[in-house]
């Protein structure tokens, strides 16, 4: 019973550090759209860049809402 006790705490801790680095990331890609938004306001970044890479930011924060 101790074992599955033990087994039982470590899943939910790795679950728990699973979803905290999963948010992480998602904040970090918000952030990483926002400052490709800035940059293409500012004129730092073309159309064509801009579109790109915000299509793979896109994608990744929605794999990572999941």
């Amino acid at each position: 019973m101790q074992i599955l006790k033990k087994t039982h705490k470590q899943e939910i801790e790795e679950r728990y550090d699973r979803a905290e680095m999963q948010h992480t990331s998602l904040k970090e890609c918000e952030k990483e759209r926002n400052r490709l938004l800035d940059m293409s306001l500012r004129g730092m970044v073309d159309d064509d860049l801009f579109e790109t890479k915000d299509r793979q930011l896109r994608k990744r924060i929605e794999k990572l809402s999941r």
